[in-house]
């Protein structure tokens, strides 16, 4: 089927260095033309006035980068009430701990950081002198982002993450931003639409009246610098050998490590996480004998009815603590080995309609 044929193909792809290294970036730097282009590398010719981070965002869904440079968007499961799932809005993940980016370019991590960031522009074509300008603004926007966003130490507390809001209510408290546009742009999950009565968790409420304000206060040329380098950094890995260098030199100096994973294991680690659904289904047909999943699931059928028995003839509980015990047995659902969907063609080819 077509997402099995997929995976051949980026696996392909990924380990075809001859043909990256043939490419000379044309392909990435086609990818962030199309993104809204990197100021630094464009100069003069790139247009401000078709840029806006929220359009971006939008942007970089349908590339398929990370949606969390600004904001970190997350459906996730709902801790308080374990059997739905939440969308949760939360603190831009950055590429430094909060606590290294306090000590700013005084701190070697921090330096190391930016002249990584001006190394890889300039291998990108950049002005070298141009680089060192315009990104160490966006350095110091990111640095920025850094100084607003919760401590690690206060999100161990997950009850201050927990905000639950209606979309309605959102709009009301940061307009700067269309949110039911934003928040259905991100999921982009066909006929799944979110309503202004839906209820979302904001983790941090101040970061995004914080993000609003230093928006408002930073010119488009340095947000964008900011992002596209984001964008960029994340594909490094997938580049030329001569990117790839730059970068083992600078993950060297932050946790010593002196060469790269093998490249099938990159490659294999990107298809992975990529087609996660199209690899399980693949690994479900190819390892998982017929029959193991019902025989499983009979067993544990067989241990819950035995044990609902126990319960109802111990002599130890009341009635009031049996009738809890019970209750809470008879609720508990097996999930056993992997969901039914991945032996299913039309699930999975439904999962990855309009991929190519």
């Amino acid at each position: 089927i077509h997402p099995f044929v997929q995976i051949k193909k980026l696996y392909s792809s990924c380990m075809n260095t001859t043909a990256i290294e043939l490419d000379r970036l044309k392909t990435i730097k086609s990818i962030i033309k199309g993104l809204g282009g990197w100021p630094v590398i464009e100069g003069q010719r790139w247009n401000q006035t078709k840029f806006d981070w929220i359009q971006s965002v939008y942007k970089f869904r349908k590339a398929g980068y990370s949606l969390d440079y600004f904001l970190a968007f997350t459906v996730a499961v709902d801790y308080r009430n374990t059997t739905k799932r939440v969308i949760q809005i939360d603190q831009a993940i950055l590429s430094l701990a909060k606590e290294l980016f306090s000590k700013g370019l005084e701190n070697d991590v921090v330096r190391a950081y930016y002249n990584y960031m001006v190394d890889i522009a300039v291998m990108f074509g950049a002005n070298r002198l141009t680089a060192k300008t315009q990104l160490k603004k966006a350095l110091e926007f990111e640095m920025k982002l850094s100084n607003v966003t919760m401590s690690m130490e206060d999100r161990r507390n997950y009850s201050l993450l927990y905000n639950p809001i209606s979309v309605c209510d959102l709009q009301d408290m940061f307009p700067s931003i269309r949110w039911l546009e934003y928040l259905n742009s991100a999921l982009n999950i066909p006929n799944v639409q979110i309503q202004e009565t839906d209820i979302v968790i904001v983790s941090v409420p101040s970061y995004i009246s914080e993000l609003e304000k230093l928006i408002n206060s930073t010119s488009k040329r340095i947000q964008a610098n900011y992002v596209m380098w984001r964008a960029i950094a994340s594909s490094v890995p997938y580049l030329t050998e001569a990117l790839r260098q730059r970068e083992l030199q600078y993950t060297k100096f932050l946790n010593g490590r002196t060469e790269r994973v093998p490249r099938w294991k990159e490659c294999t680690d990107l298809v992975t996480q990529s087609l996660s659904v199209a690899v399980g289904a693949l690994y479900v047909r190819k390892y998982f004998p017929k029959g193991a999943k019902e025989k499983a699931t009979e067993i544990i059928s067989d241990i819950k009815a035995e044990f609902i028995d126990i319960l109802k003839g111990v002599d130890w509980m009341d009635n009031v603590t049996r009738s809890h015990a019970l209750e809470k047995a008879n609720a508990m659902v097996p999930h056993v080995a992997y969901p039914d969907e991945l032996l299913s063609d039309k699930e999975i080819e439904g999962v990855f309609e309009g991929v190519s």
